[in-house]
């Protein structure tokens, strides 16, 4: 019997199409799934392995209270926007990789995810991306202002905000801002 869920569904599946992130285990094959991922995102989707966010996962268990239901607390839109935040921070402060570029990655993936919009989309679908849009601009502001404010390459913090340069450059294509 597996354990019950830590956040919705359709919440688990944006956070790990956009920031390529899961609160459950994933291994092997399961963790480059494309199951989780829309027909016809950007082809590095499935090729990025989801990150294991153990730590927000037991934080998350440890404030479902003892008789309740894990999923009641996720009803607010608020709290939603709140889950993403802690995402995103603790997704930036476990990796050392370059921040500006999983930020701009994650805005492209995030930006094609709205674009593929279902017709019965609500209006929470629309915020919830937009929301997704925002973090991923005012961290990358953060990162390129202060380069060691999340874990990083020597090589991406030496860059500041010249880490800019080369997706400026590449607008439009893989690597470039969408």
């Amino acid at each position: 019997m597996s354990a019950a869920p830590l956040i919705p569904r359709s919440d688990a599946e944006l956070l790990a199409r956009v920031f390529r992130v899961s609160l459950v285990e994933v291994s092997g094959d399961s963790a480059t799934s494309t199951a989780i991922t829309p027909r016809g995102m950007s082809s590095q989707v499935p090729n990025t392995p989801l990150v294991f966010l153990s730590d927000l996962a037991a934080q998350l268990a440890k404030e479902v209270p003892p008789d309740g239901d894990p999923l009641a607390k996720w009803s607010e839109l608020s709290a939603r926007k709140a889950l993403y935040d802690r995402v995103l921070i603790e997704r930036l402060s476990s990796q050392n990789e370059p921040v500006a570029d999983f930020l701009i990655a994650s805005f492209r993936r995030a930006a094609e995810s709205r674009a593929r919009r279902p017709r019965d989309a609500t209006d929470e679908f629309e915020e919830l991306h937009n929301y997704l849009l925002e973090l991923c601009v005012s961290y990358t502001a953060i990162a390129l202002q202060n380069p060691t404010f999340f874990p990083q390459p020597a090589e991406a913090e030496e860059q500041g905000v010249l880490r800019l340069l080369a997706p400026l450059k590449n607008d439009g294509v893989d690597g470039g801002l969408p």
